[in-house]
């Protein structure tokens, strides 16, 4: 069910109360737009805290996903022991940078995105892919990553 109500730009991601019923404010293609929530399952019984411990150049698979399952990122934290290059693929479609740009990191610099379970940071392509993070060069990357699959 979906309300035609305008929100306001600060409730995006907070729940909303209207007669008894709660609902969560969503982005959508054509604009905002509330979402009925009724009796979701418990946050922990659907996210997945993975760590990342990567040092070599190229792709590394973070997120192992079912065939017929999309992922979805909510929080990703990187840490780089040495100047490198990252992007982040959903299986071979670049969901961040290119094959011939990423986000370049400095010694010791670090990446922080935060999303939530209604506006997620990124999400796979197509269903099945996995989540994937490419290095430039052979660099000790350190992190975590929560996400879930639906």
């Amino acid at each position: 069910m979906d309300l035609h109500i305008p929100l306001f730009p600060n409730v995006q991601g907070k729940s909303i109360v209207i007669d008894g019923v709660t609902y969560c404010p969503v982005l959508r293609d054509s604009g905002d737009r509330l979402q009925v929530v009724s009796n979701p399952p418990p946050i922990s019984s659907i996210l997945t805290h993975t760590p990342i411990a990567l040092n070599a150049a190229g792709n590394a698979t973070i997120c192992v996903v079912p065939p017929s399952m999309t992922f979805h990122i909510l929080h990703l934290l990187l840490v780089a022991s040495a100047a490198v290059t990252i992007r982040f693929l959903s299986n071979v479609t670049y969901i961040m940078g290119s094959a011939a740009v990423g986000a370049a990191l400095a010694a010791n610099g670090g990446w922080v995105e935060n999303g939530s379970i209604y506006t997620p940071i990124y999400q796979g392509a197509a269903t099945g892919d996995d989540f994937i993070i490419n290095l430039s060069t052979a660099v000790a990357v350190a992190g975590h990553v929560v996400w879930y699959y639906d």
